[in-house]
């Protein structure tokens, strides 16, 4: 499935501290990962990769969801108890709810340390001003990352799909331009609420069982999310581009 990697890359949420460093442009922050930049990691060797490569992620920002964050526990408490259509029980330690929701629109890639400014500044030209998307949601799916030792359970966009695709293009553009891979050609937008761990030739199907039926109704209640920032981890750098126009 994607918040390290999956089939839409979600990955782990972690706070961070702010200090706003502007860098160019009235649309762009940057603030540091007091992580040590694993805000969208699972490991700490995600965030430097070999010699002077560091690792990047771009994504729309959901931020805080008290309604996303209760379905999150619901389906954690599934999980973990083997009830409403979950098959097997998995161990809460296995487990991890992800805080800071987003959506991915990079596969994660990797940038040397003088790129890491520029792919910033470029990111914040394409994509800077675009304006807010009105986003709801409309199901749950579960994913696995490419290892197969991970899996996602997320909740899937429903609306405002064309709002992320005009953005994922310009970012695709951007993503292109360094010579990195840009995103699946049909990518299923989502935000990763539960990383589990998996072990052996264990699935997340054969984990999640028919549960995802089961919490229709309170996904039906929620309510339409409005993102206004595209924000990119580079290294231990968190960049955050407004989609908000301004003068």
């Amino acid at each position: 499935m994607s918040l390290a990697f999956l089939a839409d890359y979600a990955n782990s949420d972690d706070d961070s501290s702010e200090h706003k460093d502007i860098i160019g442009g009235n649309n762009i922050s940057r603030s540091e990962d007091s992580n040590g930049g694993q805000g969208y990691c699972s490991d700490k060797e995600d965030v430097g990769h070999g010699k002077g490569w560091w690792r990047g992620l771009v994504c729309l920002v959901i931020g805080q969801n008290s309604q996303l964050q209760e379905l999150a526990s619901a389906c954690m408490d599934r999980l973990c108890t083997g009830t409403g259509g979950a098959q097997a029980a998995v161990k809460p330690r296995y487990v991890r709810v992800l805080g800071d929701l987003h959506i991915s629109l990079t596969r994660p890639f990797y940038l040397q340390r003088h790129q890491l400014s520029e792919f910033a500044r470029e990111l914040e030209s394409s994509v800077g001003g675009m304006g807010p998307i009105a986003v709801g949601f409309g199901g749950l799916s579960t994913y696995t990352n490419e290892q197969q030792t991970r899996g996602f359970v997320a909740v899937d966009v429903d609306h405002g799909k064309e709002s992320i695709r005009r953005v994922l293009d310009r970012v695709n553009l951007v993503v292109k331009k360094f010579g990195k891979r840009r995103f699946y050609r049909s990518p299923r937008f989502h935000a990763s609420l539960l990383a589990v761990k998996l072990a052996g030739d264990r699935e997340m199907s054969e984990i999640w069982g028919s549960g995802l039926a089961n919490e229709q109704e309170r996904i039906a209640q929620l309510v339409a999310v409005r993102i206004d920032t595209v924000e990119c981890m580079l290294g231990a750098s968190k960049y955050s581009v407004a989609l908000d126009r301004t003068d």
